[in-house]
């Protein structure tokens, strides 16, 4: 079954991307008033943000602006672990000074991604499918709590998902490519999202077998070195960053948080199976059992053991990687498929109810999910809007695993993989949910949701076109 294209470019695709990029918006401000009314010192500080990630953010934006450095202490040690693209961001926003003004920046950021993607969609796979995009975006609270957050998630989607469609994602042709500096630039915009978050680099390289397989079909070496040119664009900046570690540090990596991820959260989600710990013990073991540095003091090399260098810790942690994986091998994937559940269908109502100084006591889902009377009552203890958020969190929940499950059986059922551009960058969503291991959270998904919202468009479009079919049958139906 073919998506249904729009026709020609007029009114109704407009209207679809600007109508929920407008609702987007208007649910942000409508947030932030919110803040502003009930907790008006989230506004004033980024140290007031609930996530210790965005208070180190606020220290290095902080430091860059008033002592011209990059570092996340008071004496100006250089950091080895964050990227600089969102401190810049911060002190770009006046977010050190005026945190209101970057999260309104952020707030746009959002609404702009929402209304690049549902136009996307429009062209892509027609009109009823884009609605479908749009609402799995809009109807998601995470993208709010974080757009009034100092975190890095909104402003990578923003840039990778804008260098994405300037190199002419989703329907990017391997034998052509648009002429002009348009695809170089997408390419420059995915150097930007991964210097704002290392994770992004994984989109560079898909770029690099692209331009070999397109060049190896169409025996055109101009085409060959134009793909490796936009690859190596991507890779200005990051490479960029990589020297300043290597320069400093004696590391030629672009973050040192790679390392820590796949010792303390993928390495210790087969702990937690098998030992049946929680993270916290399971990393404390790890940590003594391997002589590795805990994961606090790895990540801030300077609060505990000045005798030892960043590239001394590094390279000891390094050096234990594939022995804490290896630990418990069996639980590997099983730890890791469970962190990705979670960090698809986690929910961002603490991070909420935090900003507005609600009360919110988590009733469980699983007490939800049984119809406990305990749960209920215990939802029902909370504020009224934390109670509005919960359950506008299920429903979102529930339309998108509806949606993905109608996209899977479309996929199924016309036995193509035509989409096979939304699909890796959906595995690199995935890819970095998972490096979160079992204890993915609700930040953790945001770069999914992007090729997840165009993938729940055609489900949607699909599950219309057999209704659809369905009911003409029955129409057709003699009357015996």
């Amino acid at each position: 079954m073919m998506p249904q294209k729009s026709g020609m470019p007029g009114s109704r695709r407009i209207s679809n991307a600007w109508a929920f990029s407008l609702i987007s918006l208007v649910i942000s401000l409508a947030l932030g008033s919110a803040i502003a009314v009930r907790n008006p010192a989230y506004l004033e500080s980024t140290m007031m943000n609930l996530n210790p990630d965005a208070k180190d953010y606020g220290i290095l934006a902080s430091n860059i602006l008033n002592k011209g450095c990059f570092s996340r202490t008071d004496d100006c040690s250089p950091d080895p672990l964050r990227t600089p693209g969102y401190p810049l961001l911060i002190v770009a926003f006046l977010g050190v000074q005026y945190p209101v003004i970057l999260y309104l920046a952020q707030a746009i950021m959002f609404s702009s991604v929402v209304w690049l993607v549902v136009r996307t969609s429009e062209d892509y796979c027609g009109s009823r499918g884009a609605f479908f995009t749009g609402l799995i975006l809009v109807l998601d609270a995470s993208w709010y709590a974080l757009s009034f957050s100092a975190l890095s998630e909104i402003s990578s989607v923003f840039f990778s998902t804008l260098g994405l469609l300037m190199l002419g994602w989703p329907r990017i042709n391997l034998l052509t490519l648009d002429q002009g500096r348009r695809p170089y630039l997408g390419a420059f915009l995915i150097g930007v999202a991964t210097i704002i978050r290392p994770t992004y680099i994984l989109y560079s390289a898909a770029l690099l077998p692209l331009g070999i397989i397109g060049g190896q079909i169409s025996r055109h070496a101009s085409l060959t070195i134009r793909w490796l040119t936009i690859f190596c664009v991507s890779l200005v900046l990051p490479c960029l960053w990589v020297a300043r570690n290597a320069s400093v540090f004696g590391i030629t990596k672009l973050s040192t948080v790679g390392t820590h991820n796949m010792i303390y959260f993928v390495g210790a989600g087969p702990y937690q199976l098998a030992e049946g710990v929680d993270r916290y013990e399971a990393q404390a073991r790890i940590s003594k059992e391997f002589d590795i540095p805990t994961y606090t003091n790895l990540q801030n090399p300077y609060s505990f053991d000045k005798s030892k260098s960043v590239k001394e810790l590094e390279t000891q942690a390094e050096g234990k990687v594939y022995s804490v994986l290896g630990k418990y091998p069996k639980y590997l994937i099983p730890s890791s498929l469970i962190g990705i559940v979670k960090g698809l269908t986690a929910h961002s109502v603490g991070e909420l109810a935090h900003m507005i100084s609600a009360r919110w006591k988590p009733p469980g889902i699983r007490e939800i999910g049984s119809l406990s009377l305990r749960g209920f009552q215990s939802l029902m203890e909370n504020d009224k809007v934390m109670i509005f958020a919960f359950v506008m969190h299920l429903v979102w929940m529930t339309t998108f695993l509806v949606l993905l499950i109608a996209y899977l059986c479309r996929v199924a059922s016309e036995r193509t993989f035509k989409d096979l551009s939304i699909w890796i960058v959906f595995a690199v969503g995935i890819f970095s949910v998972a490096l979160f291991g079992i204890d993915a959270v609700v930040r953790s998904r945001v770069t999914v949701m992007v090729p997840a919202a165009m993938m729940c468009g055609l489900g949607g479009q699909f599950a219309i076109d057999v209704l659809r079919q369905v009911m003409d049958k029955r129409k057709r139906k003699p009357i015996t």
